[in-house]
């Protein structure tokens, strides 16, 4: 039955009465209280992973704030959703902070604290990194965002490890780009370099490296070097340490490019990195045949300073 305007109006002004509303809550408070709490400190949990997945990848600081809510909006959907539903609101939500300009590879991982799997919609053969470049980006090495999370683990000495590096459009890079969260300047040490291909996904000719620079713990550290463009194709970024002081940030368990045999006793489904044993020092130039391999991703790239 529809209700007359003089008798909704009878009820919103009961409704809002100072004294009726004070004692409602007095009544409630503690009840209410009890409830919220936990859901707070849940929410203040989240926030503060979702900052330290932001700073690590290089978010600016005004920007952090819309992926933190982004974070509270799909954490309200776990409240309310579960199942494919919940799938498919994540998707939309996803879908829309994308279209006001957030990058979908950050989204994904904030949805991984939720245990919620959400895609971009790419390029089929584009790393979403790649894809939502923009100059002043970090562009890390990530093939394909597909992880357990962020861990983090000791450089070994008297080796090189070169990771894949894709790029799928003409780039100029200006900087190496590395994160690490230990290390005491000015004893330990690291270098890096850029290999190209030789056509069979296995890192070939020296294209540059740095010259030794001593990381500090917590920051990421970009190093100048001469502009680069580099066309379309698959690259190599290779470390090397002076002891195994230093702590690096890597996300393990991606999907790597490589396919076919297995060499080196792993499948190359899951190579991300080719590696030899060399002594700290110059890189090698070719890099030569790998005696060992790697899986896991480690957070370095490029920085992006110009898309010709």
């Amino acid at each position: 039955m529809v209700r007359e305007a003089h008798r909704r109006i009878r009820k919103y002004e009961k409704n809002i009465d100072p004294e009726q509303t004070k004692r409602k809550l007095q009544r409630v408070r503690g009840v209410m209280i009890d409830l919220e709490t936990p859901y707070l400190a849940q929410i203040a949990e989240i926030e503060r992973k979702v900052k330290r997945i932001c700073e690590a990848l290089g978010v600016q600081t005004f920007e952090i704030a819309q992926y933190i809510n982004y974070a509270r909006q799909l954490y309200s959907k776990c409240k309310k959703f579960e199942g494919a539903t919940l799938t498919n609101e994540a998707q939309y939500l996803t879908t829309h902070w994308i279209s006001r300009g957030l990058l979908c590879s950050i989204l994904i991982l904030i949805a991984k604290l939720f245990g919620i799997t959400v895609t971009c919609v790419v390029a089929p053969t584009c790393s979403p990194y790649i894809c939502e470049a923009k100059v002043g980006h970090r562009i890390l090495s990530f093939y394909i965002v597909q992880s357990d999370g962020m861990k983090s683990t000791g450089l070994w000495e008297d080796s090189v490890v070169a990771q894949f590096f894709p790029v799928f459009r003409p780039m100029t890079f200006s900087h190496f780009t590395v994160y690490t969260i230990a290390g005491a300047p000015p004893n330990d040490l690291m270098r890096l370099a850029l290999y190209d291909s030789d056509g069979n996904l296995v890192p070939n000719n020296l294209l540059l490296e740095t010259a030794p620079f001593a990381p500090i713990a917590w920051a990421w550290h970009d190093v100048a070097i001469p502009p680069i463009t580099l066309q379309a194709g698959m690259y190599f970024l290779a470390w090397q340490a002076i002891n195994d002081q230093i702590t690096i940030v890597y996300t393990p368990h991606f999907v790597s490019p490589l396919q076919n045999d297995p060499p080196l006793g792993l499948a190359r489904s899951l190579i991300t990195a080719w590696a030899v044993d060399q002594a700290w020092g110059a890189f090698p130039d070719p890099f030569p045949a790998p005696t060992w391999v790697d899986n896991y991703y480690y957070w370095m790239g490029l920085l992006l300073s110009a898309l010709p």
